[in-house]
C-alpha cells in the first residue's frame, strides 16, 4: 500500500481541489484525548480510491480554507464509527462535516452487528486481517514511524470497497420494501 504525507499548507490546498473533484472519499482520524474537552487531532487518513494520502494535522496547524472538502456537500465523507472523528475534525477545523456515510450504522442496517470494529468488518467482508499493533501509539509525538503511517493508511484502505458493498446491499432491500 502506498501513500503520501501532507504535512504543508500548499500541499493541503492542492490536495482539497483534487478532493473537491471526487464524488467521495474514505476518511479516519488519529487523535489523542485526555478528557472530553482535550482533544488533539493528529492525523486524518483520505483514500481517495485512488491513493491513500495521510495529511499530518500537528505539521500543519489551522488548514484554513485548505480543507473545505470535509465541508461541501457534494462530497461523500465514508467513516467507520464516526462519532470522536467528527469531533477530532471539528476541533481542528472549527466546521462540521457534511455528506456522511458510517460503515458501521451500515453494517447494523444489513442486519450485521453494530458494534463490529473495522478490523472486524474488513476481515469479514474483504477476509484481510489487519495488523492493529499501533492502535495505543503516542499520535502526538512526531517522527511518526513507518509502522505508524501504514498503521494509518490501512484504516482507510477498504473503506471505498465496504462502502461500495454496503451500499448495493442497502439499495437492494429499499427495493424489497418498495
Amino acid at each position: 500500500m502506498t501513500f503520501t504525507v501532507i504535512n504543508n499548507l500548499e500541499d493541503l490546498g492542492l490536495l482539497n481541489k483534487e478532493l473537491l473533484e471526487r464524488p467521495f472519499v474514505g476518511l479516519d482520524t488519529e487523535f489523542r484525548r485526555t478528557t472530553k474537552e482535550n482533544l488533539k487531532l493528529s492525523l486524518i487518513q483520505v483514500n481517495d480510491s485512488e491513493e491513500i494520502y495521510l495529511i499530518d494535522c500537528l505539521e500543519i496547524g489551522h488548514p484554513g480554507d485548505n480543507c473545505s472538502f470535509l465541508c461541501s456537500a457534494e462530497v461523500k465523507k465514508i467513516f467507520h464509527s464516526c462519532k470522536e472523528d467528527l469531533e477530532s475534525i471539528y476541533s481542528w477545523n472549527e466546521k462540521a462535516v457534511l455528506n456522511i456515510f458510517d460503515t458501521q450504522l451500515a453494517n447494523s442496517f444489513l442486519n450485521g452487528t453494530f458494534s463490529i470494529s473495522y478490523q472486524s468488518l474488513v476481515e469479514e467482508k474483504m477476509g484481510v486481517t489487519l495488523n492493529k499493533r499501533e492502535r495505543r501509539t503516542n499520535w502526538l509525538r512526531r517522527p511518526l514511524s513507518e509502522s505508524q503511517l501504514k498503521y494509518a493508511a490501512a484504516d482507510v484502505e477498504f473503506l471505498i470497497e465496504i462502502f461500495e458493498v454496503q451500499k448495493k446491499s442497502l439499495l437492494n432491500r429499499l427495493k424489497m420494501i418498495l
